[in-house]
């Protein structure tokens, strides 16, 4: 039998009508007043049933359209929790830990939270589990069940607590995968610590590689979320420019907020950029103070810096034996850069008794190890024999293969042994090349080297022409045999005019910084009134110094004007 179109248009009208009555009937429920959703709590607590026994106990704990009254919440929340409300037994529960509303009774919050985790309450699980972590003789298998069970709830906290009992296991591998899932939950579950944790696996829980610019947005929320290690990790993220744009000033400040959070090597590196003045005004006295708070705490690349500073006298007073020791103790701890510093003092004898042998082992060590430096300061124990035997080929390949990892040092080390053919068959056009490279990169050893060969072994008169602009370049940067020579040449008007002011100027930079062949010109200069103007008193005391740096031709001049 077929339903007519016009029975079909009234059903249909009486079915929108009833939709519209429903609608309106709980838009007016949605609407009631709080003290009309506490009477119906009461009726329906009087009535016997749980849920409005606990709605009237959380509207009586807050006050909210009846009195407030912690005593009337806790006994509310005691009814509802007999009818088996499990989030009332959670609550009643939390009062009895806390001692609100009721005395304060451990035993029994402990065993109500019980009840609630038993039934469907698994706030209940995560602080039954809070409680058992804090206990000595805890039951290790039901501890990690109750926190699977809160976090498998979706309670971030038990999330992170998960993942923290797993990476302390010491007898088992943790699945990675298992370990960024459960990082992951926490995250979205709004336990920030767990975004900068996961960032730090760079896996996603699919075990998908995370880029740059996605570690920083996870490290960003947990270092917005005050977790420290976060602010740290971002920081070297913003330092490099990795992920996002690098800005010293922002990296400087994520530094300092983790290292006022306790992440030491936050304060090593905020110390290295107050040393190099990045992001912050150059401060060596804040760089050491940075240095040696993380390596009274424990820090020891922090230490490795700080004997460093030592060494040179930076922000301190310079002290060989105190960063000899300290060196000492980074290097025992595994830093390879402090085991090297260790050798050179060694090497040297600065600050500990010298055994070039010993040092020639950290060189070795620590060669092995990666340190560029170690194995540079090897090569040149090779080439010269001290504290090894002499193998000067072993010491050429060592030198090469550090230039080639674009060690400065190494390049102009190696275009001396290339241009002596010691260790490598002599080739001066590979030398000059090498020299060139390394001045290029702003090496003013390799600048001043290459000018001077040009200068007094090139046969050709191109080659010499060349001479002038590298040795400036390096007498700019402080280096001073450059400066010395560039003197010679401004004096004599060789290769370029003549400039006799200019030249004593150069010698008295090259002087005041020791160089003895520098204070003998700068005294004849004084003693004839060229470029400046005649001092012979001052010409005998710059002489008398060049004698005491080694210059027998300045000896004889200070015992003629003796004589005189």
């Amino acid at each position: 039998m077929s339903i007519s179109r016009s029975l079909l248009s009234c059903l249909l009208l009486v079915t929108i009508t009833l939709v519209a009555l429903v609608s309106t009937t709980n838009a007016q429920a949605q609407e009631a007043t709080p003290e009309q959703r506490a009477m119906d709590a009461r009726v329906a607590c009087d009535e016997g049933r749980a849920t409005g026994c606990y709605d009237l106990a959380v509207m009586t704990e807050s006050g909210e359209a009846v009195d407030a009254d912690l005593a009337l919440a806790v006994s509310l929340f005691r009814q509802a929790c007999r009818l088996h409300d499990d989030r009332a037994c959670f609550e009643l529960g939390r009062h009895y830990e806390a001692g609100t509303g009721v005395l304060q009774d451990v035993t029994h919050a402990h065993q109500f939270y019980q009840r609630a985790c038993d039934g469907a309450e698994p706030r209940g699980c995560e602080l039954l589990a809070l409680w058992m972590s804090q206990q000595r003789a805890a039951d290790q298998e039901k501890l990690n069940a109750l926190l699977t069970r809160a976090c498998d709830a979706e309670l971030p906290r038990s999330c992170l607590m998960v993942a923290d009992r797993l990476v302390q296991q010491t007898d088992t591998l943790v699945d990675p995968l298992r370990l960024a899932a459960i990082y992951e939950r926490a995250c979205v579950g709004g336990e920030r610590r767990g975004c900068g944790l996961l960032a730090e696996m760079a896996i996603d829980a699919q075990g998908n590689a995370l880029n740059d610019t996605q570690m920083a947005g996870l490290y960003t929320l947990a270092c917005d979320a005050d977790h420290a290690p976060s602010c740290k990790a971002l920081g070297v993220l913003v330092e490099d420019g990795r992920g996002l744009e690098a800005d010293p000033v922002r990296a400087a400040a994520l530094y300092d907020r983790a290292c006022a959070g306790g992440v030491m090597l936050a304060c090593n590196n905020l110390a290295g950029l107050y040393a190099d003045g990045l992001g912050v005004e150059r401060n060596n006295n804040r760089a050491f103070e940075l240095y040696r708070r993380a390596c009274n705490r424990g820090e020891l690349i922090a230490c490795s810096n700080l004997g460093v500073f030592y060494v040179q006298g930076k922000g301190t007073r310079r002290d060989l034996m105190i960063a000899a020791q300290i060196f000492e103790r980074a290097c025992s701890g595994g830093i390879v850069a402090a085991c090297t510093e260790l050798g050179i003092a060694k090497l040297n004898g600065a600050g500990v008794e010298a055994n070039p042998n010993a040092a020639a082992q950290l060189f070795e060590q620590g060669c092995k190890d990666g340190d560029s430096l170690a194995c540079t300061q090897l090569a040149g124990q090779l080439m010269s024999g001290a504290g090894v035997k002499a193998d000067p080929k072993r010491g050429v390949t060592l030198y090469r293969a550090a230039c080639d990892g674009g060690d400065r040092f190494s390049c102009v080390a190696l275009a001396d042994a290339t241009l002596a053919g010691a260790g490598v068959r002599a080739n001066p056009a590979q030398a000059q090349r090498l020299y060139q490279a390394a001045c290029d990169d702003n090496s003013v050893d390799a600048c001043a080297k290459l000018g001077k060969y040009l200068l007094h072994t090139s046969p050709r008169a191109a080659d010499r022409a060349l001479s002038p602009p590298l040795l400036e370049r390096a007498c700019a940067g402080n280096q001073i045999d450059a400066c010395a020579e560039l003197g010679a040449l401004r004096e004599l008007g060789t290769l370029a005019a003549q400039d006799e002011r200019s030249a004593a100027e150069l010698y008295a930079q090259a002087c005041d910084a020791e160089h003895g062949q520098a204070c003998f010109a700068l005294s004849k200069m004084h003693r004839e009134g060229r470029g400046v103007t005649a001092n012979p008193d001052f010409a005998d005391a710059l002489a008398a110094k060049a004698c005491e740096q080694g210059i027998a031709v300045a000896c004889v001049q200070v015992s003629v004007a003796a004589a005189d």
